[in-house]
């Protein structure tokens, strides 16, 4: 991402990532119609593209390029989806290693924020300055989440959402390879070659209970509480929002 440091650069760059954003479900229609097809492999390839869209659009960018390059992997995403019943093993594998590399490739929240600051302080100098610490001042005397807080558990949550997916994938695999899902994750490492991904809420290993011949998985979510597999409440007016974030 090539940023301009104007303030009208955001509103032009919205366009450039409504196209990409089109350019993503252009790329699930074409995994749809492979499908129809029975071009299986093909649909995978559609779907795993949009999720590599995701990851290239980012790169270099600032929140608003992060959240759309979100929306184009959960397009990606929702396509394997659909498709992992009729997924092979084989097939599992390979998915997860081009996920986990998409993954461990993506930049960190630090380096996202930094440069969201930095193009706030350069395009509207002081002035940027005294607003977000004015905003952030009121948020605390209400015990409001600031506007920063909101904007990182929102993308970490997205990204928790995405590790989710590659831990269901795993566990699929496991349980057709050894007829029960785990007792616990540790046994999945070996499908990792990165390790277990972890829970961007809590820096450790994602929730996991296996239940008879089910289980539960889910992130702590933004309250940093694990609340048993509960979905995430929708934010309201004050304070973060309580809950786990589930698999879609």
């Amino acid at each position: 991402v090539s940023i301009a440091f104007s303030k009208d650069y955001l509103s032009t760059h919205m366009n450039e990532l409504e196209d990409l954003r089109s350019l993503a479900r252009l790329l699930s229609s074409a995994g749809q119609s492979a499908l129809l097809e029975g071009k299986k492999a093909e649909a995978v390839g559609y779907s795993l593209d949009s999720v590599r869209l995701g990851q290239a659009i980012a790169r270099g960018g600032v929140v608003i390029d992060v959240m759309v390059a979100q929306a184009c992997q959960a397009i990606g995403l929702k396509g394997l989806r659909s498709m992992r019943p009729a997924l092979t093993n084989p097939e599992i594998t390979e998915i997860i290693r081009t996920l986990e590399v998409v993954d461990h490739e993506g930049e960190s929240m630090e380096q996202i924020f930094r440069r969201e600051k930095a193009y706030f302080d350069k395009t509207y100098g002081w002035g940027s300055l005294v607003a977000i610490r004015s905003m952030t001042f009121i948020a605390g005397l209400r015990g409001q989440p600031t506007a920063l807080q909101v904007a990182k558990n929102n993308l970490m949550r997205g990204q928790a959402r995405f590790r989710l997916f590659m831990v269901e994938l795993a566990l699929e695999a496991h349980k057709r390879d050894h007829g029960s899902y785990p007792q616990s994750l540790a046994a999945l490492n070996l499908q990792f070659g990165h390790g277990l991904p972890k829970d961007p809420f809590s820096a450790g290993d994602l929730v996991y209970r296996r239940q008879d011949d089910a289980f539960r998985l889910y992130s702590v979510g933004p309250d940093r509480k694990d609340n048993g597999g509960k979905a995430l409440a929708r934010q309201s007016g004050a304070g973060v929002p309580s809950g786990d974030v589930l698999p879609d």
